[in-house]
């Protein structure tokens, strides 16, 4: 058998050892992170709480700002990767142990090698595990938010004169107007509809007083239609067609703290087949596909 040569078992050794270092003093600062967004988040929910005068309990505002930690501590994992390294190179310095290694004749890359393998490890971890948990617990926070406070959570972009959509359906385009949405934007109080068809022609106008979302279309409820040159006529049910789901629309049109890295490129052609704005998500989807460079 050939003996293992001195100087190769040594490298070895020395990567194992500055790479467990740099891991634990990595995930030493992310949990610093973590702790210190938690309590400032907690703050901020218990404002909140205060502001809309609810009866919300101390445990569910901590259990929401529980489930929300994960959607802010991850964007905290770069600098957490940058301040745990230096921390770690000054630890050494102190202690001589970079003296020592560089008197042995190991190179600066030698040593850098270890902390940047494990940064990149590090984030590719985050993104295609870390993330998607986040992003699940953020969506049940928002949840858990929209029902506690009784804010109406939309997947709609609203503004004091109400929300607008421009979508496409088996019909042809429409614009919708609501006056408010609730339960996660599936339900729209105060619609009027403006639809098209497909050449962008105007057919029709619906004014309904609700909407739910159905797989492949709208429901409308008590809706007047008015077809172009005709006299409005009122349907009990109206039923207009739409590429939106409510599954996509319950699991991914919220923050684009919501919704996880494998399902952004899906959203994103989701939302702009349907007219939304998507740009946020790009950017989200943008930053986690490099954030394993950016640990680096």
């Amino acid at each position: 058998m050939k003996a293992q040569m001195p100087g190769i078992s040594a490298a070895g050794t020395l990567a194992r050892y500055f790479s467990l270092r740099f891991l634990i003093a990595m995930l030493a600062m992310f949990a610093i992170c973590c702790v210190l967004i938690f309590f400032v988040d907690f703050i901020e929910m218990l404002r909140r709480a205060g502001n809309y005068d609810s009866d919300v309990s101390g445990f569910l505002l901590a259990w929401m700002t529980l489930l929300r930690l994960p959607s802010f501590s991850e964007l905290t994992l770069p600098f957490a990767v940058l301040i745990g390294t230096v921390g770690i190179f000054l630890m050494l310095s102190r202690s001589s142990e970079l003296v020592v290694v560089r008197a042995a004749g190991v190179s600066v890359w030698q040593f850098m090698l270890p902390a940047m393998i494990v940064a990149f490890l590090l984030g590719i971890v985050f993104v295609t595990l870390y993330n998607p948990l986040a992003a699940s617990a953020r969506a049940e926070a928002e949840r858990l938010y929209a029902k506690a406070f009784d804010r109406e959570d939309t997947l709609l972009k609203t503004k004091n004169a109400g929300a607008w959509l421009r979508e496409d359906g088996a019909d042809g385009p429409s614009v919708l107007h609501a006056t408010r949405s609730s339960n996660q934007g599936l339900e729209l109080t105060g619609v009027t509809v403006f639809q098209y068809a497909p050449d962008e022609s105007p057919t029709e106008r619906i004014e309904a007083r609700k909407a739910i979302l159905k797989d492949g279309r709208w429901e409308l409820e008590d809706a007047w239609v008015s077809a172009v040159g005709g006299e409005p006529t009122l349907y009990k049910h109206y039923l207009l067609s739409t590429y939106l789901t409510p599954t996509q629309v319950r699991d991914t049109l919220g923050t684009e703290y919501s919704i996880s890295f494998w399902d952004l490129p899906n959203f994103i052609e989701i939302a702009e087949r349907a007219g939304l704005p998507a740009t946020q998500y790009r950017v989200q989807y943008q930053l986690l596909a490099v954030a394993a460079f950016l640990c680096s």
